[in-house]
């Protein structure tokens, strides 16, 4: 990070500079990225210059052979394949779907479009649910021969 400057291009832009120095543990006393190229200002370069923040001229950035850098853009992360998961526009989930899950949002859950394997997913789009669970096995209930036939209210033979 020594000998390493960004060229503040405007007001906005100084700010998220000295904001990505700040994120890069730089101490950046009082500086806060107003003096810039669209204001005509010649000390433009904000950045770590022999182990001190300043903000430099282009001259003196030649002279400490610092190296200029543009802003690095933030990094989107990446998101995989996600876990596949029960999803529904229903919070109690009466009509629910199995979908890969990708993010959280806001307001819901960001998924694979018909998807409920693995293979699917290289070439579907997304879709939004607002509620999203871990997948619920069906409970299949177990009755003896005399409860069936009180909850079916009738007698029956079973076929073979």
């Amino acid at each position: 990070m020594n000998n390493t400057v960004i060229k503040v291009k405007n007001k906005e832009h100084g700010k998220k500079v000295i904001e990505w120095f700040k994120s890069k543990g730089i101490d950046t006393g009082f500086f806060s990225g107003n003096v810039s190229e669209e204001d005509g200002q010649e000390y433009v370069y904000y950045g770590v210059v022999d182990n001190i923040f300043s903000n430099l001229s282009h001259k003196e950035v030649m002279r400490h052979n610092a190296n200029i850098i543009e802003l690095p853009q933030e990094e989107i992360p990446t998101l995989g394949n996600g876990i596949l998961m029960e999803v529904s526009y229903d919070p109690e989930f009466k009509r629910s779907y199995k979908r890969f899950v990708i993010g959280k949002l806001d307001k819901g859950y960001l998924c694979w479009s018909f998807t409920e394997k693995e293979g699917d997913i290289d070439s579907r789009p997304t879709t939004w649910f607002p509620y999203a669970r871990p997948i619920q096995e069906p409970v299949i209930p177990e009755y003896t021969m005399e409860e069936l036939i009180t909850k079916l209210g009738h007698d029956f033979k079973i076929k073979k």
